[in-house]
C-alpha cells in the first residue's frame, strides 16, 4: 500500500511529519485534541511526491502529489454521520464542494 486516507485520528491542528520508518503523514484536525481529524499516510517509496497540502478543517485534506504524466489531488474527508444536525452536513458539503474548487484553481 503506497497511500492509505485515515479518519479519526484526533490530532490538533494540521501539519505533517516523518514517521521513523520515513513515510510522511499529513493531518487536519481539530482546534482541541481528541476530537475529529483525518490524515494522509503515505509510504516512504511515494513520500517525495507531496508537492503540498490544503487542510480546510478537521474533515477535508487535499493532497497534491506530483506523479507522471501529470501532477493529482487526493482528497481525504470525514464525512458527518448520521447522528450529526442538517447545519453540520450542510456545511461540510459546502466546505468540500469550495476544496474541490480551490483544487482546480492551483492545477
Amino acid at each position: 500500500m503506497d497511500v492509505c486516507g485515515l479518519s479519526e485520528v484526533r490530532w490538533e491542528g494540521h501539519e505533517h511529519f516523518t514517521t521513523l520508518e520515513d513515510h510522511t503523514i499529513v493531518y487536519s484536525g481539530d482546534k482541541v485534541q481528541g476530537q475529529e481529524g483525518i490524515a494522509v499516510w503515505l509510504h516512504q517509496r511515494i513520500a517525495g511526491a507531496l508537492i503540498g497540502y490544503e487542510p480546510a478543517n478537521s474533515r477535508i485534506v487535499v493532497v497534491r502529489l506530483n506523479a507522471k504524466p501529470r501532477c493529482f489531488s487526493l482528497i481525504q474527508v470525514y464525512a458527518p454521520t448520521a447522528v450529526s444536525s442538517v447545519e453540520q452536513t450542510e456545511q461540510f458539503y459546502q466546505d468540500l464542494a469550495a476544496s474541490d474548487s480551490q483544487k482546480n484553481l492551483n492545477q
